[in-house]
């Protein structure tokens, strides 16, 4: 069940990586944020990997184990729990620290476009006083130069 939820991630993880790709817009900081997410999930893998390891040994304990390695057992698999639950807590703070970042700097990305937007909107409008004014003085220089040729 849990292998199961930690494949689905997996492939979340390969799908985005494709579409990314796909996209041919793979940024240095995209990069780096994926090798150490697939780092991360690689290290999950391991740890599930010799959690199923033990686990299967446990299947197999015959009933001449002593209580002591039953017990010794039982604590390995209790460090191996603790441990892929810190490494998820930080797969998870980690990629929620990622993705908060992508929307900062979209947010500021689209600020910067609508500033950028604002002023050529005003450039616009001052230009087109400014041909007015250009096509006015024309007028009256003309009107002077056929005044003056009277």
């Amino acid at each position: 069940m849990e292998v199961s939820s930690f494949r689905t991630k997996l492939n979340l993880i390969e799908i985005q990586s494709l579409s990314i790709e796909a996209n041919g817009k793979i940024s240095d900081e995209t990069t780096l944020a994926m090798t150490e997410a697939l780092q991360e999930a690689l290290m999950q893998v391991q740890i599930y990997s010799y959690l199923k390891a033990v686990l299967l040994e446990k299947k197999a304990i015959h009933s001449g184990d002593s209580p002591e390695v039953q017990a010794q057992k039982v604590d390995k698999l209790k460090i191996l729990l603790e441990s892929l639950a810190i490494l998820t807590t930080k797969a998870e703070n980690h990629v929620l620290d990622h993705r908060s970042h992508k929307e900062e700097a979209l947010s500021i990305h689209l600020a910067k476009l609508n500033e950028v937007s604002q002023l050529e909107k005003e450039l616009a409008v001052e230009i087109g006083k400014l041909e007015r004014q250009k096509d006015i003085l024309v007028a009256k220089l003309k009107k002077l130069d056929k005044d003056a040729s009277r």
